[in-house]
């Protein structure tokens, strides 16, 4: 999520704190999405800011593996640039529909992360290598259960500095004025070592609240449901996340993620850190979420308002909430 460089500044030089991460087994569910996390944590990736080298082969990498996806059409890539710096947006289209006047289903991840400084190297393991490869295992459970509308993916840029490759795809002809939408936006979704899930978005969508709980999870998966509303205070994430352009748009939207944690924003969130079999449960339960909202979309989809101006305001950071500032 988005957080103030001077957060960052306060933050660097510090070791790894734990070696939670461990082997993958040949046999291993959700192998596709561990392995994204591994390889976009990597040191080589040097934290995937936008318009560093490491960005430039992290999306590489994720067309790479795209295009093992035979049941997914690979779309042309969108810049997403500001000044000097030059990003994209890595998109790919499950096509279910018999038209593009069906409902959409936009499933949000951003890749990019803090990049280096000085010496440090921001790996951005949870934040967001987790919830970029949450969208291969959403993918492939499609291939097996395919679903009944289209389905965008999108690996966003950018999301650190301010949204900019979310208010690119949110204004972009894929999200139509004739077509109702949802967005499921994954961010940090697996440094989650209680068991706790935060689901922030049913309030400005209530009738999604009971369809989440009634989704069958592991035990070890406790929902924690809200931060989403001007109540909230210091802990609305309405605004924290991709999924802010699609609401700025009035559109229904989905944010699954964890509370921050020691490693959020740190050196230390790296690959080592992260807790697999947790992972692979949240992996499990944003699959199930994924096929609820396929399901439903119908009666949950809505059109998107006219564009507005955004202003420098809400592409800012508004720091500080319980479901981290991804």
């Amino acid at each position: 999520m988005i957080r103030t460089l001077a957060i960052v500044t306060l933050t660097c030089g510090l070791a790894a704190c734990s070696d939670a991460a461990e082997p993958i087994p040949d046999d291993a569910s959700f192998a596709t999405s561990i392995r994204v996390l591994e390889t976009l944590s990597a040191d080589d990736m040097q934290g995937r800011g936008i318009g560093s080298i490491g960005s430039k082969k992290a999306r590489a990498y994720l067309k790479s593996e795209i295009e093992k996806l035979d049941h997914l059409t690979p779309l042309p890539d969108q810049p997403v640039i500001r000044g000097f710096l030059q990003g994209a947006n890595i998109l790919a289209l499950y096509d279910a529909a018999p038209d593009d006047t069906q409902p959409l289903l936009v499933m949000t991840a951003h890749f990019d992360h803090l990049g280096k400084l000085g010496e440090d190297i921001f790996n951005g393991a949870d934040d967001n290598a987790s919830g970029s490869g949450a969208l291969f295992a959403v993918a492939e459970s499609f291939k097996e259960n395919p679903p009944e509308h289209d389905v965008l993916f999108a690996w966003l840029d950018g999301e650190e500095l301010g949204l900019w490759g979310a208010f690119i795809l949110a204004r972009s002809d894929y999200i139509s004025a004739d077509r109702p939408i949802f967005n499921l936006n994954t961010d940090m979704v697996s440094q989650n070592v209680d068991g706790e899930l935060v689901i922030a978005g049913t309030a400005h969508t209530p009738e999604l609240r009971p369809l989440i709980e009634a989704i069958e999870r592991p035990e070890s998966i406790t929902l924690d449901i809200g931060y989403d509303t001007p109540e909230d205070g210091w802990n609305d994430l309405t605004a924290r996340s991709d999924h802010f352009a699609f609401h700025q748009r009035g559109l229904p939207w989905i944010k699954i993620g964890v509370g921050e944690h020691e490693h959020y924003h740190m050196p230390t969130d790296t690959f080592e850190t992260i807790p697999l079999d947790q992972y692979r449960e949240n992996l499990e339960f944003i699959v199930a979420v994924a096929q609820m909202l396929d399901v439903n979309l119908d009666t949950l989809a809505e059109k998107p308002e006219p564009i507005k101006a955004v202003s420098d305001k809400d592409t800012d950071d508004s720091n500080g909430k319980k479901g981290g500032a991804n």
